[in-house]
């Protein structure tokens, strides 16, 4: 290891849980110097991992700020850092101005969850899971200007920075989130030690390879039930916990789905319309519906009110194998008429 003098100089910068975790693996490593460190805010509900990360930085005598956007003042006081990378540790939501990526010798160096060039762009780790991919892909980059378009990092005899998250399971989102957590802690470090042994070169992406996916909201969640039951289930576990859900209407009333298995057996079905309610289980609390292919098991759910949600059993929610599930269209319509039959 060499004197502190010649130590390889390092930024870090990012924010959520995952810097947190991420933070505490990397705080205590003696070969680098990390000379500053940046903490984004976050929202209302993220606040907490902010607060985190300022405690780990104080206990450990790192100079670190918080902030949700990077000024000029904070681009003038990276440059005169003369660092040899920045590194991000989390998630970092605000535009990156060129010259603070460009300020360090190797550049920004950040982790990206897909297979890059592939799935550019928004929510790539849960586009993966809805698209029914075998795996979670982490792969590094240099930040450029252009839409996750930066050159992949390798290591000096060209291998690629990156690992895999499995999908060939029925985990949910927030344990394929834990796994993927886990990978970019050790792809982080990964990471310093090509920066600390100048052991690092850049392969341009075949940006002629490059797809891409939109922004998710919670509103993008509604079930298609016409669809087969890999692709629901698929899309259901994508935007579990903690996530705002995957949903359906059920005789006029939003449901948010949490819990489902596929049922293939429900293939026998030759008298078939998808969303119909054609099991329910008592004593489990489970139903089961139709898809295009075959049926879902709902292991559990609750009920989306104005105020909080309501906690019950699949079982009770879905109470009749005469009803389906339905769009929202059609759940506003069914309201209008049970409206219109109460009104005197």
């Amino acid at each position: 290891m060499g004197s502190i003098a010649t130590r390889k100089r390092i930024l870090l910068i990012g924010g959520t849980k995952r810097a947190v975790k991420t933070l505490s693996s990397i705080v205590n490593r003696s070969d680098v110097d990390y000379s500053y460190a940046i903490f984004m805010r976050g929202y209302s509900d993220e606040v907490e991992y902010a607060d985190q990360l300022a405690s780990i930085a104080i206990s450990h005598g790192l100079n670190y700020q918080t902030s949700d956007k990077l000024s000029t003042d904070i681009e003038i006081m990276v440059e005169e850092m003369n660092l040899d990378a920045i590194v991000g540790i989390g998630v970092w939501r605000s535009l990156l101005p060129e010259r603070f990526i460009n300020s360090a010798r190797y550049g920004f160096l950040a982790l990206h969850g897909t297979p890059l060039p592939k799935y550019r762009g928004f929510a790539g780790i849960y586009w993966q899971i809805i698209n029914g991919e075998d795996s979670i892909t982490l792969r590094a980059l240099r930040l450029a200007t252009g839409i996750d378009d930066g050159s992949i990092v390798c290591d000096g005899n060209g291998n690629p920075v990156e690992s895999f998250v499995d999908l060939r399971n029925e985990l949910n989102v927030a344990e394929l989130l834990d796994q993927y957590d886990q990978q970019h802690i050790s792809l982080t470090n990964i990471l310093i030690d090509l920066v600390r042994d100048d052991n690092i070169v850049f392969k341009e992406q075949d940006h002629l390879q490059a797809t891409y996916s939109c922004h998710r909201g919670p509103e993008d969640g509604e079930v298609n039930w016409n669809d087969t039951t890999t692709n629901i289930v698929n899309f259901i576990r994508a935007q579990s916990k903690p996530l705002p859900g995957a949903y359906t209407f059920f005789k006029g009333t939003k449901v948010f789905l949490w819990g489902v298995r596929a049922r293939p057996e429900f293939s026998n079905y030759v008298g078939r319309i998808c969303g119909k309610v054609v099991q329910r289980d008592p004593i489990g609390g489970s139903v089961v519906i139709l898809t295009q292919d075959s049926g879902i098991e709902i292991i559990e759910a609750d009920l989306a009110e104005s105020i909080s949600r309501i906690t019950q059993r699949p079982y009770e929610i879905f109470d009749s194998v005469r009803s389906r599930c339905t769009n929202k269209a059609e759940a506003f319509l069914f309201n209008l008429e049970v409206k219109d039959s109460s009104d005197p």
